[in-house]
C-alpha cells in the first residue's frame, strides 16, 4: 500500500538548468538543484530527479538562471554505500512573482525501520533521529527524519514498526564528519507540536 509522500518546494534555479543524470529501462532521467530561502537567510538546497519529460518542459519555460519555481513531487532515496536523498519531481511551474516566504512543506507517512537515536545538543536542544520506510507503487524509500524539543521526546518512546504521519520541511545540513571532512546530510525536520506526529 503507498504511503503519504508529498514534499512541495518554492525556490531559485541558481545553478543550472536540468542536465542527463542516467538512463534506466523506464526512460532518461535528469537532475538540477533549486535553494530554498528560509526566513532567516539560511538556504537549503534540493537536489531533484526528473524524467526527460519535465526536463523539456523547464528548458522551454525557464529563461534564465535565478528564476523562481514551483516543485511538487516526493522524497525518495538511494543507498548505493552512502544514502542519496532527493525530490523526485511530479509537477512544475514558473512564479511570476517571488513569495514574501518561500514554501517549503512535507506529509509524510510512513514506518519506524530503526531505533530512535535522541540526543542532546551542546546547546541543550533535544533531538531525536528517526528513519522513516515510505512505501511507493514500488519499493520504498528510508527517509531520515529529525525532531525537535518535545516532540523529540515523544519520539524517542517510538517503536520500530510503529506507523507514524509528520509535516515538516525538507531540509540540507553541513557537518563536518570525524576525519574533518566536510558533508552535507538531507532530512526532514518536523515541524511543530505532538499533534503534528501521531500513531496510526
Amino acid at each position: 500500500m503507498k504511503d503519504t509522500n508529498i514534499l512541495t518546494v518554492e525556490g531559485y534555479m541558481n545553478s543550472c538548468l536540468p542536465f542527463f543524470s542516467h538512463e534506466t529501462e523506464h526512460g532518461s532521467f535528469y537532475c538540477m538543484k533549486i535553494e530554498n530561502k528560509r526566513k532567516s537567510g539560511v538556504s537549503d538546497f534540493v537536489h531533484v530527479i526528473m524524467e526527460e519529460e519535465l526536463a523539456i518542459k523547464i528548458h522551454k519555460e525557464v529563461k534564465e538562471l535565478g528564476t523562481v519555481v514551483r516543485l511538487i513531487g516526493e522524497i525518495r532515496t538511494i543507498n548505493d554505500g552512502r544514502l542519496r536523498v532527493f525530490m523526485y519531481l511530479r509537477y512544475f511551474e514558473v512564479l511570476k512573482e517571488i513569495p514574501e516566504v518561500l514554501e517549503n512543506k512535507v506529509s509524510l507517512e510512513g514506518t519506524l525501520c530503526k531505533s530512535p537515536i535522541y540526543r542532546t545538543t551542546p546547546l541543550k536542544k533535544n533531538i531525536t533521529d528517526l528513519v522513516i520506510a515510505s512505501n511507493r507503487s514500488k519499493g520504498s524509500s528510508y527517509i531520515p527524519v529529525i525532531t525537535w524539543g518535545a516532540t523529540a521526546k515523544y519520539c524517542s518512546n517510538l517503536r520500530i514498526g510503529d506507523k507514524i504521519y509528520l509535516e515538516g520541511r525538507f531540509q540540507s545540513r553541513d557537518y563536518e564528519n570525524l576525519k574533518g571532512e566536510k558533508r552535507t546530510v538531507y532530512e526532514v525536520s518536523v515541524l511543530g507540536d505532538l499533534n503534528k506526529i501521531v500513531d496510526q
